[in-house]
């Protein structure tokens, strides 16, 4: 191979592999700030995450010690955070939201909204929300199913 032939080859790879390496960089930087808002947020309830999960636009995390749950989700470019202590939870349950899809297919309905909802032991305090998905601001899917089910599961056997 004669030179030129290398040069082309090289720009085209790199052409080729650019917007991967940017979508990664990007993901890698936003699951960082993420990562930064839950632990600010668990730090002022003296507490540390033991697991946690990104998905969408929100960041759940649980510490196990102190049995608190973390939720942080990023709506109109701002991070809005909850905690939640177990200790004061009876029970927590799904919430979805679906409508009717206009694609012809009658019956057919569409998820527009979940939420994880955690209803307190002491009557007369409001439930706590968290939401995993809202169609208005995104309409795919990306897992929030599948997420909000584990953490009810997972969350299910902590109060149990």
């Amino acid at each position: 191979m004669d030179f030129n032939s290398i040069l082309i080859a090289v720009l085209l790879v790199s052409i080729i592999l650019l917007p991967f390496l940017l979508s990664r960089r990007s993901r890698k930087k936003r699951e960082k700030k993420f990562k930064l808002q839950i632990e600010e947020l668990a730090g002022q309830f003296h507490c540390e995450l033991h697991t946690s999960e990104i998905c969408g636009d929100y960041i759940i995390g649980y510490d196990e010690r102190k049995k608190f749950i973390f939720f942080v989700n990023l709506k109109d470019l701002e991070y809005q955070k909850q905690a939640v202590n177990l200790a004061d939870v009876a029970d927590c349950k799904i919430i979805k939201s679906f409508r009717e899809a206009s694609t012809g297919n009658p019956g057919f309905k569409v998820p527009v909204r979940l939420e994880l909802t955690f209803i307190p032991k002491q009557k007369g305090l409001e439930e706590i929300r968290f939401e995993f998905y809202n169609f208005d601001r995104s309409p795919q899917l990306s897992g929030e199913l599948q997420s909000i089910e584990h953490w009810a599961s997972f969350l299910h056997s902590k109060l149990g």
